[in-house]
C-alpha cells in the first residue's frame, strides 16, 4: 500500500450538509438559485444562506424546517434525508431545535377498528329497532280513531242559526218590543261566533313556532381568519384532528378556514400575526422575544 492509499484511508467520512445536498440537487437539475427564489417567494440571500449552512440569517428552527422541505419538494427529491442531515448539523454546531416526534403508523389501523366497530353496533341497532317495531305491528291490532272533526265544528255552525222567528203579519206591540229586545242576544251569539272564528287561526300556527324552535339545533361550522404582517410558518387543525393548513405565509396574505373549534394553532412569527374566530378578533399576547407559539382557540 503506498502512503497516498494509507492517507486516503485515514481520512474519516464527513456527512454531506443539507445544504450541500440541496446545492448538488439543484445544479443536476440545471436550475439557477432565482429560480428557486422566485418558486419559494424567498430572496436569493436565503437561498444562498441554505445551500452554504447559514442558518442563523433564517429565522428560528420552524421556518428552516419548512424552507428545507420546500426546497427540497421543488427539486423532487426526498425531505426526511435533508432534515436528518440538518439536525446532524445542527447539534454539531449547537443550534437549538424543537424535538421531532415520530408519527405513529399504528394511527390509520386504530381509526379503521373503530370505524368497523362503530358501523357493526349501528347495523345491530338497526336490526333491533326494526324486529321490536314489526313485532309490535303483528300483535296489536289496527285501531281507527273516531272521526272528532264534525263533532267539533257543530257548535260553532248552530251559533249563527239562533235567529228571531218569522211572526205573524198582525202583531202586537209587546210582541215587537220583546222581539226588539231578543235582538241583542243575537248579535251576542254573532260575536261570540266571530270570537271563536278568530281563535282557530292561533291553533294551526303551533307547528310553525314548533320548527322555528328546532331549526337553531343546527350545529355550524366555526370561521377561523388569519392575517399575517410578515412572513410567518402556519399549522392549523381543528377539533375532530383534521389538518386544515400547513404551509409558510407571505407578508400580506391572509387565510379563511372551516372545522370544528377549538382550533389548534402553530404560528413561526406570532406578534406578526391577527386572528378572528367568527368575526371576534382573538388575542394572542405573545411574550418579550417569543415568535414561535402554539395555540388553542374556541376553548
Amino acid at each position: 500500500m503506498t502512503e497516498f492509499e494509507q492517507a486516503t484511508d485515514d481520512v474519516p467520512n464527513t456527512p454531506v450538509s443539507p445544504g450541500t445536498m440541496l446545492l448538488q440537487a439543484r445544479e443536476r437539475a440545471g436550475i439557477t438559485q432565482e429560480q428557486v427564489a422566485r418558486e419559494l417567494h424567498i430572496t436569493v440571500t436565503k437561498v444562498k444562506s441554505i445551500e452554504s449552512d447559514d442558518y442563523l440569517r433564517l429565522n428560528t428552527d420552524t421556518f428552516i424546517r419548512g424552507y428545507l422541505r420546500a426546497y427540497a419538494n421543488f427539486l423532487k427529491i426526498d425531505s426526511a434525508p435533508i432534515i436528518v442531515a440538518y439536525q446532524q448539523h445542527a447539534a454539531a454546531q449547537g443550534l437549538v431545535t424543537e424535538p421531532q416526534y415520530p408519527i405513529s403508523k399504528e394511527a390509520p389501523t386504530r381509526k379503521l377498528w373503530v370505524f368497523v366497530s362503530l358501523l357493526i353496533l349501528l347495523l345491530a341497532g338497526l336490526w333491533l329497532i326494526s324486529v321490536w317495531f314489526f313485532d309490535n305491528q303483528v300483535e296489536r291490532p289496527v285501531v281507527v280513531p273516531p272521526a272528532v272533526v264534525p263533532s267539533a265544528v257543530v257548535p260553532s255552525a248552530s251559533v249563527p242559526q239562533t235567529a228571531t222567528p218569522v211572526q205573524p203579519v198582525a202583531e202586537s206591540v209587546e210582541e215587537r218590543t220583546s222581539a226588539v229586545d231578543a235582538a241583542p242576544g243575537s248579535v251576542e251569539g254573532a260575536d261570540a261566533a266571530e270570537t271563536t272564528t278568530t281563535d282557530e287561526p292561533a291553533v294551526e300556527e303551533a307547528p310553525e313556532e314548533a320548527a322555528s324552535v328546532v331549526a337553531p339545533t343546527e350545529r355550524t361550522l366555526d370561521r377561523l381568519e388569519l392575517s399575517f404582517a410578515e412572513e410567518c410558518w402556519l399549522e392549523v387543525s381543528d377539533a375532530q384532528g383534521d389538518v386544515l393548513a400547513t404551509e409558510l405565509q407571505r407578508p400580506g396574505s391572509s387565510v379563511s378556514l372551516l372545522g370544528v373549534a377549538p382550533f389548534s394553532v402553530k404560528l413561526g412569527n406570532a406578534p406578526a400575526v391577527r386572528v378572528t374566530l367568527n368575526g371576534d378578533e382573538v388575542a394572542i399576547n405573545p411574550s418579550a422575544g417569543t415568535k414561535v407559539m402554539t395555540i388553542s382557540v374556541g376553548e
